[in-house]
Parts: C-alpha cells; structure tokens; sequence
C-alpha cells in the first residue's frame, strides 16, 4: 500500500486538528513578529559612493589635491570596472562601480583601507567626518523624514535640534541612526579690508598664520610632581570675539583695524524650505531587524507630542505608511477575491457547506504561508505582497478540484469517508504534478546572475511558498473537512448545473468533429494578441543629468 497524504488526513484526524491549530498559533505569532519593510532588506547594487566634503578649494585645486590620489588608490582594489568622479566646489563625489558577484563587504574595507594609505598625500586638515563612504543599499534607506522650520539667525540652533530633537529620536526602540541636514553651527568670519592690510605693511599670508597661532594647543613634555607624571600642554587660545578683534598682528596695530570680525551663520551646505521658510531635514533609519511599521509609528508619535517652542517638526515622509497601505490592499484584494471565488463555487456546487469549506482555504493557504516565510527569515513588503496578491487566485484550485472529486464519489452512494478517501486519492497525483510545474516555472529565479535576482526571488518565493501550502490543505484539511460536511443524503448536482454541461458537451462536439476549423480559429485567435502591439508607440532610451 503506498503511501498516501489523503489517507494519513482521513485516519488521524486529531493530529490533523492539532496540526491546523497548532498552524493558526504560529500564524497569528508569525504576524505580529515578522519584519514588516518598504522593500526587502539585503539588496546591494554593484555600486560604492565617496563623497568628501571639504571647504575653500576651487574644483582645480580638489582635482589636484584629493581627487586624483584618491582615484589612483581606487583603481588597485580587485573587481572594479568604472569609477566616476564629479569634483564641484568645497565638495567630491566618487563612484565606484564593480562586477558582478563582487562581495562588497569586502569591498567596503578595501576602500577604508585605500583611504588611509593615502591620508599622507591628502591635506593635512582633512577630517575623517568629512569622508562618507555609501553602500546603495535598501537597508541604508531612512524610513522616516521630518522638516523643522527656523527663523533665520537663530543662535543656539544646532544645541537645540541635538538635545530636543536627534538624541529623543535616537532613543526610539529600533531606531540605528539619524542624520540632520540643512544646519550649520555658528562661525567666526574676519572680513578683511585689502587696502588697510596693504598699507599696514603685513601680508595676507602673515596675517592667516598669525590668527592660527592664535588658537592652538602644544603638548611641552611632561613633568613630575608628588611621585607623579604629568603631561604639560601650553595653551594660546581665544575665547571672544573682542580677544580676536584686539589681536595684534603687528607691535601697534590689532585685528580690528584692517578687518571685520562678526559671528554668523555659514550657508549650510544643504538646503530646504518648509512652507516657505528655511528648515531642517532630519532622515531617521531603523536597525536592520526592526519593524518598520512600529518604529515609524514612534517617531510619529514623537512629532505629534514634541514640545518645542517655535519648532514643531513636521513628518513629511514615513516608509510605514506606504506599507500599512500595501497590507490594506492585500486584505481588500484577499476579501473580494474570496468573495468572487465564493460566489462562482456557490453558483456551481450549489452546496453552501462545501463552498466556504473551499473558501477556508484561501485564509488557511495564507496562514501557513506567512508562518514559513518568517522561520525561513523573509519579511513582508511591496515586493513579497505583490507575489502574494498574485498567488491568491491560485489558491482556490486545488481545494475545488479535491472538493469536486469528492463530491462526485458522494453522489455515486459512498459513505462520506470511503467518498473522502477515494475522491481525494484519485485527483492527488494530478494536483501535486500541477501545482509542482506552476512552481518550477519560477526556479529560473534563483539562477539568475544579475541584480534583477534579488527582486525576482523575492516575489517568485511567496508564490512558491503559498502553492504548495495550498496543495497540503487541499490534501490534509480538505478531505476532513468534507467527512464533517457531507451528512445529508446525496443530491445529484450535475443535474443543477445540466445547461452549462450541455453547453460545453455541444462546443466539444462541434470541435472533435471539425478540426481543421477549430485549429485555424486558435491559430488567428492566437495572432489577434499581436495586433495591439503593432500600434503601440516607440520610445528611445533617453538618459539625461540635471545639476
């Protein structure tokens, strides 16, 4: 005796019924702890971004200075094919692009590597902050996006936004990192008078050395005291504007009387408007593990409830509204498909008892679905709701065609576990070979050697997974479910839907006796799908850069 899905369902019955339990306890689990996401997380292009910051250089001089050591460090990492480089004033962009199947972690420490072998070629002043290195990466998307607006000439303004605004967030559960934009703290500007610095005899040369010796910090040595050590540093700084306007360059002449010392505000190097006035953009990302959906609800919360005087923040972007939308259309599209697919099973069975029998499939499919994705470490967003959505309507045929064999052994006189048995037995082999070959179709997935895998695996594997869950229900629940339902006697339904029968036996007729007809009209029926793209407009690839 061979071995049989159907039989096992039919003789255990309670495990079957632990099983199911057990099931909608792992999904209900499952929903409140897998991911929920914009896009899926793990995706890397072949692509690394350098940008340097870097003030009071002309392009020509960034050229020079920083971009070509940079570029020649660059072109030694293994697996590079492209780099292109922008160099704008006080700024440097370097893109690097690499081959396919390059391990770009790997490649991300090349570059830090690259970048310290030539800090002795770089200026001197150049900071490590000003050196950002980008993986593009779904994960390196914020999630979150808030605008506060300033008046101009605000002192204090970066102390503020840091205390009241970045370290709150940053303490939001599953929040990783948050970065503001569009704030520059204040400077101190020397304004110099060419005229008076002439006629005082002292060079602009002299007089720029002569305001950074003002400012400097000198480790001396070290002495001891008391049987101790002690480092020594001699300190020459100023502390005021009036101490850098009294100055003296010269024995007689101070600062002040060749320049303009004021504070200000820098223009910042970022810039944007909220309803017209100057503000501040603040980008928030999440940990790699975090819901999207729960952390985007705290920092909406926070923007609601921040209490800041003059400066409410305002969230103009939040990932998890885009998602709660995508599962509030994957609930509408599974409601009224069910509701379409109930309809037209009640329209044929004519049997309310097996129509929702059948209509319980779809939410068990889904169910058992969701619990597989998240102990295989999937999570739910656009990408694997769209393959969802898609598998929905699929869902249905196993359990109808289960249900229909059945139902036909129930009519023929069978007792309704002998019908159950041997319905269920007689259409497995079919519905296994039919399910197998509609998932195999997306097997070409996974060999894919491009970035287009990643996205194509993402949706191919929630409709791999939800076919075959829909192949177990219908061969462990169905066959149970239908004993539980089949108590009345047996009524001939064939007979109900006997003018539909009678349709399709006179179009069959019509066909097997005249072939050649028949053919011809599949083949110009086949042809006809051709004829819309005839007419459909042609485009060019146009590829354009705005700056």
């Amino acid at each position: 005796m061979r071995f049989s899905l159907v039989r096992l369902a039919i003789q255990r019955p309670v495990t079957m019924g632990m099983l199911f339990l057990v099931g909608m306890v792992l999904g209900v689990i499952s929903f409140t702890k897998i991911p929920l996401q914009l896009l899926p997380s793990g995706f890397t292009r072949s692509r690394i971004t350098i940008r340097i910051s870097y003030p009071n250089l002309a392009p020509q001089e960034i050229v020079d200075k920083i971009l070509e050591p940079l570029e020649g460090a660059m072109f030694t990492i293994k697996g590079i094919y492209q780099i292109k480089s922008i160099a704008s004033p006080n700024r440097i962009r370097l893109q690097l692009t690499f081959r396919e199947g390059i391990d770009l972690s790997m490649v991300y420490g090349e570059i830090q590597d690259r970048i310290e072998r030539t800090r002795s070629l770089l200026p001197a002043d150049l900071k490590s902050k000003n050196i950002r290195i980008i993986k593009h990466s779904t994960d390196e998307i914020p999630v979150a996006a808030l605008a506060i607006a300033y008046p101009k000439e605000l002192m204090g303004l970066d102390r503020l936004i840091n205390i009241h605004i970045r370290d709150k967030i940053n303490r939001i559960p599953g929040v990783a990192n948050v970065e503001v934009f569009g704030i520059s703290d204040y400077a101190i500007f020397v304004d110099l008078n060419y005229q008076k610095v002439k006629s005082s005899g002292v060079g602009v040369y002299r007089l720029i050395q002569e305001l950074r010796s003002a400012s400097v910090t000198i480790p001396s040595g070290y002495a001891y005291s008391g049987g101790k050590k002690l480092y020594i540093r001699v300190l020459s700084r100023v502390n005021n504007l009036q101490e850098i306007r009294n100055l003296a360059i010269t024995k007689h002449i101070p600062l002040k009387k060749m320049a303009t010392v004021k504070m200000a505000m820098p223009a910042p190097p970022f810039l944007a408007t909220l309803e017209g006035k100057p503000a501040i953009l603040v980008l928030v990302y999440k940990e790699s593990d975090a819901n999207t959906v729960d952390v985007c609800r705290k920092i909406e919360s926070f923007a609601e409830t921040a209490d800041i005087p003059n400066h409410k923040p305002h969230l103009i972007f939040s990932q998890g509204i885009f998602i709660q939308n995508s599962l509030e259309n994957l609930e509408s599209t599974a409601l009224w498909g069910g509701f379409f697919a109930i309809l037209i099973l009640l329209l044929f069975l004519r049997r309310l008892s097996l129509t929702l029998l059948i209509g319980l499939a779809v939410p068990t499919s889904l169910v058992f679905t969701l619990v597989i994705m998240y102990f295989v470490g999937q999570s739910l967003n656009i990408i694997s709701l769209m393959g969802i959505m898609l598998a929905i309507g699929m869902l249905v045929d196993n359990s109808v065609v289960v249900v229909e064999s059945i139902a036909r052994e129930w009519e023929q006189g069978k007792p309704p576990k002998e019908a159950a048995l041997r319905g269920g037995n007689t259409v497995a082999l079919a519905i296994t070979t039919a399910t197998l070959t509609t998932a195999v179709v997306f097997l070409p997935f996974f060999l894919i050697e491009s970035s287009f895998r990643f996205w194509l695996v993402e949706m191919g594997l929630p409709i791999c997974i939800s076919l075959l869950t829909s192949l177990f229900v219908a061969l462990l629940f169905i066959p149970l479910g239908t004993i539980l339902f089949l108590r009345r006697p047996p009524q001939n339904m064939a007979s109900k839907g006997s003018k539909i029968t009678e349709s399709y036996l006179f179009l069959l007729d019509k066909t097997l006796n005249h072939p050649f007809e028949a053919t011809l009209i599949v083949i110009l029926i086949s042809f006809s799908f051709w004829i819309p793209f005839k007419w459909l407009p042609r485009t060019d690839r146009v590829e354009g850069h705005a700056s």
